[in-house]
């Protein structure tokens, strides 16, 4: 079936960056013919020509946008009778579309039922599977290694009381994490040395009148878990699944995290090459138990799971994200433009941020990085993707592609050089 492709971010953050909402046009790398691709704003026309010398086909894919300027929150789409007017006009026959998004929220539900097209997952899956809590529980249940901690803590004492614990059984370090979070949000590290010092932070993260975290007022939507920071974790694999309308599950895609100097914030990711054999047979072993049960919960679509091997070689499975991730876009584009998953194939993508670039358009990039631009001759080259932060941060994602690592390493030192 054809697709309708709206990968909206539709995560309540509180306080929102000009642009970021743009995310939305990374849908336009699971485009095939046929299909319709749903953006707040135009995409560049320029953009779209460059994805076509790369072996993109958009001949026969229709581009809806806003005709009007929406605000920058995560559901105004959703709220805009005007876009959502255009929308419906785009399909002719709604059964024969398949929604495809980024994340299955109650928003993407709703929408689903007002465009009548056909959706695999469920209304209420992401509401029923995301907290991190569930995660744990879940785990814990499956016999399936996870990091030393706490769930469901929703009280200063019980938090207090929990990382005290885990400082004595030896860790250094301590995270809590915001039970409903996601990208990071409400994630908050402690460390032992200065702890006592921090408790009013501590205390702050469970007052009802907080308002920087994502927008829950109740208490128990508030809650978080507790986990021991593990200072030996020597890299970060993730493993993601599929499971079709049958229930059936199977691997999409495996990468290595790349995260920021905090070890909290994603970055970008490397190909499955970076990963040893036994770790990613592991990953792939211990996900699919995992999968299974979710998909015998009624779970269907895109997951992803994260972990951390430890120096010692110990596995440790991290969290569950029942949707897709940055690095499945990262994997798409190797897919599309070499046609192939081989082995073969290295990939790298990482954020980059220059003050030189605040205030550019997409376009202007394009010519910046002509030099090392994807090319189908070569077979190598760099992609930018990820801009709806370029103009107001400065900020783009850029994935690197070669069938040589050394290429890969090479053209991502070049572009953070400019």
């Amino acid at each position: 079936m054809n697709k309708v492709i709206f990968h909206n971010l539709s995560i309540p953050y509180s306080h929102p960056l000009i642009g970021m909402y743009d995310f939305d046009k990374n849908g336009i790398f699971y485009a095939t013919p046929g299909d319709i691709v749903v953006t707040r704003s135009k995409i560049s026309k320029a953009y779209l020509g460059f994805l076509e010398s790369c072996g993109y086909d958009f001949d026969n894919v229709r581009f809806v946008s806003s005709d009007e300027e929406l605000e920058n929150t995560h559901n105004s789409p959703f709220e805009n009778n005007n876009f959502l007017k255009q929308i419906k006009k785009s399909i002719n026959d709604p059964k024969e579309y398949v929604f495809d998004s980024f994340i299955f929220s109650k928003l993407e539900s709703e929408l689903v039922n007002q465009l009548g097209v056909v959706s695999l997952e469920k209304a209420n899956q992401f509401q029923d599977f995301s907290t991190k809590s569930f995660f744990r529980a879940t785990a814990k249940q499956l016999k399936i290694p996870i990091p030393r901690g706490f769930e469901a803590v929703t009280t200063t004492y019980d938090a207090f009381i929990k990382i005290c614990y885990l400082f004595l059984n030896g860790f250094k370090n301590v995270v809590s994490k915001y039970n409903n979070g996601s990208a990071g949000i409400g994630t908050r590290l402690y460390r032992s040395r200065n702890f006592l010092s921090e408790l009013n932070i501590l205390e702050s993260y469970f007052k009802k009148d907080n308002n920087t975290l994502l927008g829950f007022a109740d208490l128990e939507a508030r809650s978080f878990v507790i986990e021991g920071w593990y200072d030996n974790a020597a890299y970060s694999p993730s493993v993601q699944f599929y499971v079709d309308a049958a229930g059936v599950a199977s691997v999409v895609s495996i990468h290595n995290q790349v995260f920021y100097d905090n070890k909290i914030t994603y970055r970008g990711c490397c190909s499955k090459q970076t990963i040893p054999k036994q770790v990613a047979e592991k990953l792939v072993e211990e996900g699919t138990k995992f999968v299974n049960y979710l998909s015998e919960q009624g779970y269907r679509g895109h997951l992803g799971f994260n972990s951390i091997v430890l120096t010692n070689g110990d596995l440790l499975w991290v969290e569950l994200n029942p949707r897709r991730v940055m690095s499945s876009y990262v994997y798409q584009m190797s897919r599309m433009i070499y046609q192939s998953d081989a082995a073969s194939i290295y990939y790298k993508s990482l954020q980059v941020s220059k003050e030189k670039w605040v205030g550019k358009e997409i376009d202007e990039i394009l010519v910046e990085l002509s030099n090392v631009l994807f090319s189908k001759d070569r077979q190598n080259g760099v992609i930018p993707f990820n801009y709806g932060l370029l103009q107001t941060e400065g900020t783009l994602s850029v994935a690197v592609f070669s069938t040589t690592e050394d290429d890969t390493d090479k053209m991502i030192k070049y572009v953070e050089s400019l």
